[in-house]
C-alpha cells in the first residue's frame, strides 16, 4: 500500500515558536515512518514556510533557516492540496498533502488561521477546528462561554491596553469590590505563562498591566487562588468518541509555573516534560475527579473541540471547589507524557489523531458548498430594465 504524505507542521509567529519547534521534532520522531511518508513544514518567525529533511534535525534552528542543502521554500495556494516548492524564483508542483498533523501554540496557529488555510487547500488536519481554535485561544471569548454553559470559573473581568494608565484607579477600584488582591493578570491570547504576573497591591498593578499588554490588546484580571492545586485533563477524540487520560497534579511551589518551570528548567520540554514534578493520578477526592471528567467531556464538545486538548483546572483547597480554567487545543508535546501513563504510547497517539482529522474532514464535505439560483440572471435583467 502506498504511503499517505503526512506534513507536520510547526513554528510560526507567535511568541510560543520555540516551544512548538520542540513540539514538531517530538511529533517528527516518534511518527510511525514506516506507515507514513512524513515532511517537516517549518513557518519561521517571519511567516515563511520552509520544508526539507534537514529540518528533522534541531541543530537547523539555531541559526536563521534559509536555503541551503536539504531545505527548500514552499507554499500552499487555495483550492489546492498540493504543496509546491519554489525553485529558481518559481513555484513548482511539489508533493500532495494527505494530512497535517499541527504542532503550533499560540497566535498564528493555534488560533484558527491555519486550519483555515488548510480548510481552504482541502486538507484534513489534527486539532481542533477554526471555531473551537478560535475560541479556545482567546480566554475571554473562552471564559465568556464557559458562562453561557454554566461551567465553573475564577472571578474574573478584562480590560482594553489603550485603557490601561487612564483607568488604573477605576481598574483597583474593581478588583477591590469583585474579589479583593492579589490578582492574576495575563494576555488573553497567549499560553506558556507567557506575559503573566500576580498583583499582590495596588503599587504592582500598572507595573504588571504594562507587561501583559505587550502581548495583546485583552488583558485578563481574575482573582488568585493562594492555598490551591492545579489538576490537568488530557482529552482525546472528536465529536461524542471522546477518551480522558489519567488526571495530572503538576507540583510547583509557587503561585503560577512561569515559562521556565515548564520547558528550560532540567531540560523538561526536550524531555516530554517528563521531569516537571507531578502527581499521577492526582490527589483528588473521586468526587472531584468525577466532577472534572464531567466538565472536560462537556467543554470538550461544546467548544467543538477535536484531536487532544489538555483542559486545565484550579481547585481552592480552602473551599474544595473547582474551576475549569482554559482549553489547550494544541498543548506543548500534544501531552503525550499523560497519554504514555495510559498506555498510549507516542506513535499510537499520533496514529489517533491522524484518525479523528480525517473523520473530521469527510463530516466537513458533507456539506454542500453550492447552491443553484438564477439571481446573476434576475440581476442582468433588472439593470437592463433599469
Amino acid at each position: 500500500m502506498e504511503k499517505e504524505n503526512i506534513a507536520v507542521i510547526f513554528g510560526g509567529r507567535s511568541c510560543e515558536h520555540d516551544i512548538s519547534i520542540i513540539t514538531g521534532l517530538q511529533v517528527l520522531h516518534n511518527i510511525n515512518t514506516n506507515k507514513y511518508n512524513v515532511l517537516p513544514i517549518y513557518i519561521d518567525k517571519d511567516g515563511v514556510w520552509w520544508s526539507g529533511e534537514a529540518l528533522k534535525n534541531l541543530e537547523q534552528y539555531k541559526t536563521e533557516v534559509k536555503v541551503k542543502k536539504g531545505i527548500f521554500q514552499v507554499a500552499l495556494f487555495s483550492g489546492c492540496n498540493i504543496l509546491h516548492k519554489k525553485q529558481f524564483k518559481k513555484w513548482k508542483s511539489f508533493l500532495k498533502i494527505n494530512c497535517a498533523v499541527l504542532t503550533l501554540h499560540g497566535m498564528n496557529g493555534e488560533d484558527g488561521k491555519l486550519q483555515g488555510i488548510l480548510e481552504l487547500c482541502n486538507i484534513p488536519y489534527t486539532s481542533s477546528g477554526v471555531l473551537g481554535s478560535s475560541v479556545c485561544m482567546d480566554k475571554v471569548i473562552m471564559k465568556r462561554v464557559f458562562e453561557s454553559l454554566k461551567l465553573p470559573i475564577v472571578e474574573w473581568f478584562y480590560v482594553r491596553r489603550d485603557k490601561i494608565e487612564e483607568q488604573i484607579d477605576d481598574i483597583d477600584k474593581r478588583i477591590e469590590t469583585s474579589f479583593k488582591y492579589p490578582a492574576i493578570i495575563k494576555p488573553a491570547n497567549l499560553g506558556s505563562s507567557i506575559g503573566i504576573g500576580v498583583c499582590h497591591k495596588k503599587d504592582e498593578l500598572l507595573e504588571k498591566l504594562l507587561v501583559a499588554k505587550e502581548y495583546d490588546d485583552k488583558i485578563i484580571i481574575e482573582r488568585c487562588i493562594i492555598n490551591l492545586k492545579e489538576v490537568n485533563c488530557a482529552v482525546l477524540g472528536y465529536k461524542n468518541n471522546i477518551t480522558l487520560a489519567t488526571l495530572e497534579e503538576p507540583i510547583s511551589y509557587k503561585e503560577f509555573l512561569n515559562f521556565n518551570d515548564k520547558y528550560i528548567s532540567e531540560d523538561n520540554f526536550v524531555k516530554g516534560m517528563k521531569n516537571l514534578k507531578r502527581k499521577m493520578p492526582a490527589n483528588i477526592t473521586k468526587v472531584q475527579q468525577k466532577l472534572i471528567k464531567t466538565l472536560s467531556k462537556k467543554a470538550f464538545y461544546e467548544l467543538e473541540c477535536a484531536g487532544v486538548v489538555r483542559i486545565d483546572y484550579i481547585i481552592d483547597n480552602d473551599t474544595n471547589k473547582v474551576y475549569i480554567n482554559e482549553v489547550n487545543t494544541i498543548p506543548g508535546s500534544l501531552a503525550f507524557y499523560l497519554w504514555e501513563y495510559d498506555g498510549v504510547y507516542f506513535p499510537v497517539l499520533i496514529d489517533k489523531l491522524i484518525t479523528f482529522a480525517k473523520l473530521k474532514y469527510d463530516e466537513y464535505k458533507k456539506n454542500k458548498f453550492t447552491y443553484l439560483s438564477n439571481v446573476l440572471q434576475q440581476v442582468n435583467k433588472g439593470s437592463k430594465n433599469k
